[in-house]
């Protein structure tokens, strides 16, 4: 079909779009409601994308919710993106599966010819760059292919491939930053940061591969690893007759679900030999939209007996409805809203408002990024709980905080703190 509308572009020395389309989170349809409803939303969608064009216009299912569409003959640039905002719309609307009412919306990647591929395989895998950062920008959006896209999507790919490996050859590590009490002056915690040494690239934070783990696929297997090592070096910490509190491990609730809570993660964590009660489980804000506040799973990992926080506070859409019927212990307040405490009087009002919130409904909060002692002070005046950040440590390897914990350099830095005024 592509091969004939490009060979008829020639032909005509005339342009035409490829339009590449993702079903925004159609997953969760498949996994809550069954794939019986998965697949009729399908069709209604298929449906309504043939609304949207013309009849010499040509629509295919790739497979999964992958859609593509064929604009022959467009008069201009702009052409593409009048027809993705008309699918944008038509599929926004409710679509009723008996007895639901469902809402969907798509990602679209666009890619014209020639400019940007001369045959289906250039345009098509275009067109898919351009999707995901359609989806990286917000999801039920569309986004043109540019040059930049291609390389930017073909270091992704090599990224991707690397990934695969890792495990295998042993280049992930974990670095460690302990959290500490305002109150007591004690840590309460360690937090386990993933590090990938990479062959070529050097040591990678784990934000530059995370995104890239989780389209590949590997993020089960990723998480299962820092469980087992964050754990495992846990006991060994207790063993030494140190004191490191919990270990706090980050998850992406996404790629568990309720049937998971015991068998991917609570028996990772039984196998090392530490109760659930020394881990705490670290979900970004971002990701409990992906997740119903009333899903089994959280209950689960709290019955379990792990603490459940919510990181990077701040920067999604939580409503104080979802934070009063989770079960959650704290609030991590992001790190963003830290850096200009000092000077930024917004910062500062909205930590408040964030401490005053936390405190209404029973949760510490602890504050990511302090980096100087005025913001120590800041915080500590408002009643913030704990803090973390360089000011106390900055993230270091496992020997480096045996001896951080060993002989407490960051009682100096609260003495500081105490005879400092803000």
């Amino acid at each position: 079909m592509f091969e004939r509308a490009l060979a008829h572009s020639q032909r005509r020395e005339t342009r035409c779009a490829l339009l590449y389309l993702d079903l925004d989170r159609f997953k969760k349809i498949n996994d809550t409601l069954g794939h019986v409803v998965g697949d009729e939303v399908l069709v209604e969608a298929a449906a309504r994308l043939q609304q949207a064009v013309r009849s010499e216009d040509e629509v295919a299912r790739l497979g999964g919710d992958e859609f593509i569409v064929m604009l022959e003959d467009i008069p201009d640039n702009d052409a593409p993106a009048r027809v993705a905002r008309k699918i944008l719309s038509l599929l926004m609307q409710p679509i009723m599966s008996e007895p639901h009412m469902l809402h969907i919306t798509a990602s679209i990647g666009i890619a014209i010819f020639p400019e940007d591929g001369r045959d289906a395989t250039t345009l098509l895998k275009n067109a898919d760059a351009a999707m995901y950062m359609a989806k990286h920008e917000g999801r039920n959006n569309f986004h043109y292919f540019t040059p930049a896209m291609a390389e930017k999507e073909e270091d992704r790919f090599k990224l991707e491939i690397d990934l695969h490996t890792a495990l295998l050859n042993d280049e992930f590590m974990l670095y460690y930053q302990p959290k500490i009490d305002l109150h007591s002056g004690e840590i309460t915690g360690i937090e386990a940061l993933l590090r990938w040494q990479h062959p070529q690239r050097g040591l990678l934070k784990a934000g530059e591969f995370l995104g890239v783990a989780h389209d590949a696929g590997v993020m089960r297997d990723i998480t299962n690893w820092v469980i087992t090592e964050s754990c495992t070096q846990l006991q060994v910490w207790l063993d030494a007759g140190l004191q490191p509190g919990r270990i706090a491990i980050n998850i992406d609730a996404h790629t568990f679900n309720s049937s998971d809570a015991y068998d991917q993660i609570g028996r990772t964590v039984q196998i090392t030999g530490i109760s659930p009660h020394l881990v705490e489980l670290e979900i970004p804000e971002s990701g409990l939209l992906e997740k119903a506040f009333d899903d089994v799973f959280w209950r689960q990992m709290v019955d379990l007996g792990f603490i459940l926080t919510i990181d990077d506070f701040g920067t999604g859409e939580s409503s104080l409805f979802r934070l009063k019927h989770l079960p959650v212990n704290m609030l991590k307040i992001d790190k963003s809203f830290i850096h200009d405490i000092e000077s930024d009087a917004d910062d500062r009002a909205i930590i408040h408002t964030v401490i005053a919130m936390g405190k209404s409904l029973g949760l510490m909060v602890l504050a990511e990024g302090v980096e100087n002692h005025q913001q120590l002070c800041f915080l500590q005046e408002m009643g913030c709980d704990q803090v973390q950040g360089h000011l106390i440590s900055e993230p270091q390897p496992a020997q480096v905080i045996s001896e951080f914990l060993t002989n407490k350099p960051y009682k100096t830095q609260l003495d500081i703190k105490v005879t400092e005024r803000c």
